[in-house]
């Protein structure tokens, strides 16, 4: 087995079983769970949610969008294709109207049901307070790592907005299940792919990568972002932290 494919399955495993350490990490603690505490507890998790949202709006800025353009772009020339439509901004599109209408469809569905209180966006306002597939060599462990490292902060960030939200325990273990196994399978599709040596197998990947752009698009702008700001109380503060976390993920960004 060369090098290359070993590093990618590593990263594969490590990146699964990481991202569930870390995912249950806020589940499993009572601190993050208590939504009735004192005001000071409930400051300090509002601003670690804002951190999260900083977290998430640098991942889907400094990140994923510049690498999925980038590879679009590449496939696109490597296919010498010509198209005179935004493609890639309308796959990134495609993958947010996916996750909205499903997310309504849903929730239209429980109401009819006339379980109205059972449901609720997942950041609820219920308290006061990837790599690139044309790396090669040595090259492909650094950007391993760095996902790693970003993957941690984004699934922790993500498991404190959820048992924040009122969502039952079980939902929670099968939301932080899903979310760790989603990168895996993705770089399983990814080894895949490239190991088929498909004539659009650049192409394919591209287009995966947008949609879960356009995904993560939603998530930071229509949940996270929303939630935060607009409820009230220490608004410079969460500014702040939301900026202290954009920080964070573009320092590592360029570290990577």
């Amino acid at each position: 087995m060369e090098y290359l494919l070993q590093v990618k399955i590593g990263a594969l495993f490590g990146l699964l079983l990481l991202t569930l350490i870390f995912g249950f990490i806020p589940a499993r603690v009572t601190w993050f769970r208590n939504t009735n505490g004192t005001e000071t507890h409930r400051t300090v998790l509002s601003l670690i949610s804002c951190f999260a949202g900083g977290v998430f709006l640098a991942a889907c800025l400094l990140d994923i969008i510049p690498d999925y353009l980038e590879d679009m772009n590449t496939a696109l020339d490597s296919n010498m294709m010509e198209i005179n439509f935004p493609l890639p901004e309308f796959i990134m599109a495609v993958g947010f109207f996916t996750v909205l209408i499903l997310e309504r469809m849903v929730l239209n569905c429980r109401e009819m049901r006339g379980t109205v209180n059972e449901w609720a966006p997942l950041i609820q306002d219920n308290r006061n307070g990837h790599g690139h597939g044309h790396v090669h060599g040595s090259t492909v462990l650094e950007i391993c790592i760095a996902i790693l490292v970003h993957k941690s902060i984004i699934v922790f960030s993500l498991s404190v907005k959820l048992v924040q939200s009122a969502v039952r325990p079980v939902w929670v273990v099968a939301y932080i299940g899903v979310f760790a196994v989603m990168s895996p399978l993705g770089i399983a599709i990814g080894i895949s792919v490239m190991e088929a040596q498909l004539a659009a197998g650049t192409l394919i990947q591209a287009v995966l990568e947008g949609l879960a752009a356009g995904t993560f698009i939603y998530i930071t702008f229509l949940e996270i972002l929303p939630h935060e700001l607009n409820s009230p109380g220490k608004q410079l503060l969460k500014v702040l932290f939301i900026l202290l976390g954009f920080i964070v993920m573009a320092a590592l960004t360029f570290l990577g």
